[in-house]
Parts: structure tokens; sequence; C-alpha cells
């Protein structure tokens, strides 16, 4: 099993601690240690309670007094959990609908509903329903009898770049830090290992090192991209990694599987291809891969700063044409920058954690636990602290797969292979249930989007160019939007 738990307690002071954490394969299981202590002193609870606090995969601790219930989060958060309470009584889950769901009144959040209507990239305690608390990387929740408080970390110094040893071998070094990471899911209980190896960089990386350190039984998963020369060429790609590695392949036609094709459950800001990603993990559980490694996290390991980037490409960018068709209403504008809930700066990137957030679900609701090598402290530590040669043009991913003997047509491809083509695809799908949505619209009613703004939306959606993708994104956000607030009961909303 990836996840274990414990749990200890004081008689004397009636204090009560569980630990749910993703196991560590690499190194002791805390269990082991434990099994003495099921009932322990105060001491001995505030040791192992400092020890897993840094625990360096994911970890939830709840602590439990006479006078309050504290829920704590470790540094590496990369399954979202939504808290709640009600009648006295404290509540949790993954799934931002069902913890919303349990709420007598459901106030929508007005800040949040706006900052994601307009594409606001913000890691925020808050959520979109009013009384239902995200527990961000490293932060305390503490309930009593007044409600729900949150205690903030502080903020993480950004990792800056450093001078290399004379005679390291910099690629071997990253090889092992990588190998290293990838082990701390490799259990030699398991029977086989799923890895979404789309061709990419990233998840190539990872799909190699886990072949390294694993000998059993490997699947590999991908949405594969349209037809045309990306899509040719990302074939090509994994039809080299999956010869190299020797998987049993598993793959998901991309256009088959369409955004807004199927009426799936979700929150708002959960995967935008959430229709392929379902299908995919059908998959998972047909081959019985309970355990999916991905390359997320990968892109941050080599980006550049902004210093850097106007060292690099000077302070001129090619001004490309604005397509903003915002359809909030110009009165909400400034509500859409309230930071009254961001979190402090991480120890990841916050698009390292919204990314595995938004994919969280869809393994979780089919039983598959989802390891995400690249987005550990030590990956993403040691990658920032390279100097820019080797981030510049993403050199160190490069070497490492040329390290795997893999070609150069694989490490240096000529195409860029995204799923732009499938969401321009998607854009008539998406402008239908937009148009579905808007006749009996909360968000309308409410004066949160304006119909005239929706209206132009629609229209720009026929052009199909760029100015329809981006009016394309925000009717998506507007249909998820409406889609969320209906699954957790409009019914009995109360005015805010």
């Amino acid at each position: 099993m990836a996840i274990g738990c414990f749990a200890l307690g004081c008689s004397e002071s009636n204090r009560f601690l569980f630990a749910v954490y993703e196991r560590n394969f690499r190194g002791a299981d805390p269990v082991e240690d434990l099994q003495a202590l099921l009932l322990a002193s105060n001491s001995q609870i505030d040791a192992v309670k400092a020890a897993m606090t840094g625990w360096p995969l994911n970890v939830v601790l709840i602590e439990v007094t006479e006078s309050q219930v504290s829920i704590q989060s470790g540094a590496f958060v990369t399954c979202p959990i939504y808290i709640g309470a009600d009648d006295g009584k404290i509540f949790g889950h993954w799934d931002a609908v069902v913890a919303s769901r349990k709420l007598p009144n459901k106030i929508p959040n007005v800040s949040e509903i706006a900052a994601f209507m307009s594409s606001e990239i913000r890691y925020s305690s808050a959520s979109f329903i009013e009384g239902i608390s995200h527990l961000t990387e490293r932060t305390v929740v503490n309930f009593d009898w007044r409600g729900i408080r949150l205690e903030s970390p502080p903020d993480v110094k950004y990792i800056q770049p450093k001078i290399i040893r004379s005679g390291a071998d910099v690629v071997a070094a990253f090889d092992e830090v990588l190998c290293g990471s990838v082990s701390q899911w490799s259990s030699p209980e398991y029977t086989a290992l799923g890895v979404e190896a789309s061709g990419g960089m990233d998840s190539s990386c990872v799909a190699l090192s886990l072949r390294k350190e694993w000998q059993k039984d490997i699947s590999t998963f991908s949405i594969l991209l349209e037809e045309g020369d990306a899509g040719k060429q990302q074939r090509v790609r994994r039809d080299e990694l999956i010869q190299k590695i020797g998987a049993v392949d598993h793959t998901v036609i991309g256009s088959d599987f369409l955004p807004m094709s199927r009426n799936l459950s979700c929150a708002p800001n959960e995967e935008i291809y959430l229709e392929a990603l379902k299908a995919e993990t059908e998959l998972a559980v047909e081959t019985q891969t309970r355990i999916i490694f991905t390359g997320i996290g990968g892109d941050e390991l080599t980006k550049l700063s902004y210093t850097e980037y106007t060292e690099v490409f000077g302070n001129g960018r090619e001004e490309r044409p604005r397509h903003d068709f915002f359809l909030l209403a110009d009165d909400l504008r400034p509500v859409q920058n309230a930071d009254n809930f961001l979190a402090p700066t991480a120890v990841l990137p916050v698009s390292t954690l919204l990314a595995a957030a938004a994919r969280a679900p869809s393994f979780l609701r089919r039983g598959i636990w989802v390891a995400h090598p690249l987005a550990s402290p030590e990956v993403y530590s040691f990658a920032r602290s390279l100097p820019l040669e080797w981030r510049r043009d993403r050199l160190i991913n490069r070497k490492h797969l040329e390290k795997y003997g893999m070609t150069y047509s694989f490490c240096y491809p000529k195409l860029k292979e995204n799923f732009g083509g499938l969401f321009q695809n998607s854009i008539g799908n998406i402008s239908a249930a937009g148009k579905t949505h808007m006749q009996n619209s909360w968000l309308i009613e409410k004066k949160i989007v304006e119909r005239e703004k929706l209206k132009a939306a629609f229209a720009a959606c026929d052009g199909m160019d760029i100015a329809a993708a981006s009016a394309a994104q925000q009717i998506l956000c507007f249909v998820r939007l409406e889609r969320f607030l209906s699954l957790i009961s409009r019914d009995i909303f109360v005015e805010n």
C-alpha cells in the first residue's frame, strides 16, 4: 500500500496524534519504530510529531486534545485536502465537491470565483465555497468552539544557482538524485508499477530512472495527440522509450475524449483534459496498476528566473495580440485581486502544487496513487541550484536522456508536443456547453458574469483561431463553475 497510518495516545492528558502519510520505501517506515508507543507520554508524542512534520512525502497530522483539533500538512502536498466544520464537527476530503456538499449552507466565494474566471494563478487556502478551506503546504488548521483558524507557515527562500565543483559529473549527480526520488515509491512488495509516458522529456526521464530502480513489470499510459506532424513525432518517440524500458503500453486517443465531450463531475480547477484522463485511469484499473509515476514538476526544474530570461533574451519580447474575453462584471475586477488567503512562498513552485492537485482527484476516484518524483524537494533543490548553462534549453534533461542511450531525435525533437490541437478541436463542445448553461446561470443571475460578454465569447469561438481559444478557455471556466455549483446543491444556497 502507498499510504501508511498510525495513532498515538497519552491517557494522562487525553491527547492523541493520528498520522496519515505517503510511505517512503527508501527509508524506514515510522510504524516499525512505534509499535511499542501506541500509548505514549506527551514528550514522546512531541518527538514523533516533530519528526513527522519533516516527512519527505505527503503527510497529514491530526492532533486531538480536550480543547481543540489541529490538522497539519507537510511540505510535499501533491494531494489536495479541503476542510470544513459544521455543528461542532470538523470534516475533510480530497474532492472539493464532496467536502462542499457537507456544509448545510453553501455560500459561493466571489473572490475565488472571480480569480478563477480571470485565469489568475493562485495557491490559496480559500476555496470556491465560503467555509471550506484548502489545506496548503505546511499549514495548520485549528478547530475549537470558535470554529476554524489557520496558522500559515513562514515564506521559503528561493533557491539560488551555485558554482559547480571542478570535475563534477553533473549528469550522474542528477541521475542519482532522481533515482533516489523514484526509489521512494518503488517498493518490492508491488508486482507492477505504471508511468505516464507521453514521450516528453519529463515523463521520459522518470520512466528511464524507474526502469533502473525497478526490475519488475512496468505499464506505460498516455493520451495521444491529434494526427499531424506533432502526433507522428510523439508516436515515434514513445515507441523508442517503450522499447528501451520494456514496458506494456496503454494509450488513449485524445481526439476521442475531448474536453466537454462528456458530462463529468468535478471541481472547477481540476484537469482540463478530464475526459481523456478518466479513460486513462480506467485502463490503469483494468491492468491492476495502483501506483502511476508522472512527470509533473519537470517544467519548473529548469525554468529561468526573470533576471536570467532578460540576460539570455534581452528585455524585448515578441508582442502577441491579446484576446482577453474576461466574462466578469466590471465592478468585480478589484475583487479578483484579493490576497487575504494566499499561501506563503512554498517549498515547491506554485505551478507544481496546482498541477498535481488538479490531477489527483481523477486518480484517487479509481483507487490509484500518483507519484511525482520530479516534484520531490530534493530533485527540485538540486535542479534549481544548477547554473544557468545547465538549465537553459533544458540541457540537464537532454543530457540525462542521452546518458540512457536515447537517440538525438528523441533528446532534441524538432516539434513541440502539446495538447493545443486537442483543445482547438474541443472549442465547439465548449461553446455548446456554455450556451446550455447560460440559460439558467447562477453566475449571470448574481451579476458575477455578464451575459453580453459571454455572448461575445461565443461569437469569437466561431473564428477557430487564437482569439477563439482564448474565448473557449473563459467559457470552459464558466461551465466548470456552473456544473460545480449545481453539483453541490444549488437549491440550498443562502445569500451572502
